[in-house]
């Protein structure tokens, strides 16, 4: 249950952050919220990571459906009792299903997040992003800290 929970509050942060996006920002013209180092700057991306793989819908549509059955798989056979692990699956589902509803309602993912410091810059991002990497981050460091 908390795995659904915790996927389902994901999912809708990440659409109605993407919604207000769309309402109030424009599209390419970054609005500055913390100078030198962080924008709400609206982009859409075809692509995946970095924009790679730009207009490859089936192939993410098969990535995604392949990775939410692994998903279910792997909570099914090994979260029985894991709140935490619970916790951490959720969390990257629901960032899953969050660019995935963007790229079959919309044909690409909307992003908003825009960090840069120093003349670098971080391609912009979204809650979803954001909840993939931080669970999937936190399960790496969860299975290499099991291996030893």
């Amino acid at each position: 249950m908390l795995f659904f929970l915790v996927a389902t509050a994901v999912l809708l942060l990440d659409q109605i952050s993407k919604y207000f996006a769309v309402k109030h920002l424009s599209f390419n013209a970054p609005t500055q919220v913390i100078d030198g180092f962080f924008d709400l700057a609206l982009v859409y991306n075809p692509g995946a990571a970095f924009g790679i793989f730009a207009n490859q819908r089936l192939l993410f549509f098969l990535f995604t459906v392949i990775s939410i059955a692994v998903i279910f798989y792997v909570t099914a056979k090994h979260t029985k009792g894991k709140k935490g692990l619970n916790l951490i699956i959720g969390t990257i589902l629901g960032g899953i299903l969050g660019n995935f509803m963007d790229r079959i309602r919309l044909g690409y993912v909307v992003d908003f997040l825009d960090f840069h410091i120093r003349g670098y810059h971080w391609p912009a991002f979204n809650v979803a992003d954001s909840a993939i990497c931080i669970g999937i981050g936190i399960l790496a460091i969860l299975i290499i800290k099991d291996k030893k």
